[in-house]
């Protein structure tokens, strides 16, 4: 019995992690982050790629340029906040997503620098980084 229940606890963890991990964006993608019992938040994905330094992406209505990042996180997304290119940004959160979006500097995107995403936690823990790739870049 223990075995059985053992193997329904892994089976239910890759399930979760496997849609936590799905590509189809911040909108579909319905992970619960639960399959990160290490405390660490891990970006699983994020959003754009690439851009290209003279044009906005995720353009939100006050003309600013956004960016996502989905994490697996074992405390709540509300603990934790995105790094922008080395500077901590006011930072949305989607707890049934565990989606956290951040406005980028438009200095960030003339500059036509890589752009690199870090997930921070309130307890001074930090994510993987990660990086939106510039079109300029060779």
């Amino acid at each position: 019995m223990g075995v059985f229940i053992a193997f329904l606890l892994i089976t239910n963890a890759f399930t979760i992690f496997a849609l936590a991990t799905r590509s189809d964006g911040p909108a579909t993608s319905r992970g619960s982050g639960s399959a990160n019992v290490g405390g660490l938040p891990v970006i699983i994905d994020y959003g754009p790629k690439e851009y290209t330094p003279s044009k906005g992406f995720n353009v939100q209505p006050n003309g600013e340029s956004a960016v996502w990042v989905r994490v697996s996180y074992g405390g709540s997304v509300t603990d934790l906040s995105l790094s922008v290119d080395g500077e901590k940004a006011g930072t949305a959160r989607d707890p049934a997503t565990n989606v956290l979006t951040a406005l980028v500097p438009a200095s960030v995107l003339a500059a036509g620098n890589p752009i690199e995403l870090k997930v921070l936690s309130k307890l001074g823990t930090s994510s993987n980084v990660v990086q939106i790739k510039s079109l300029t870049d060779s």
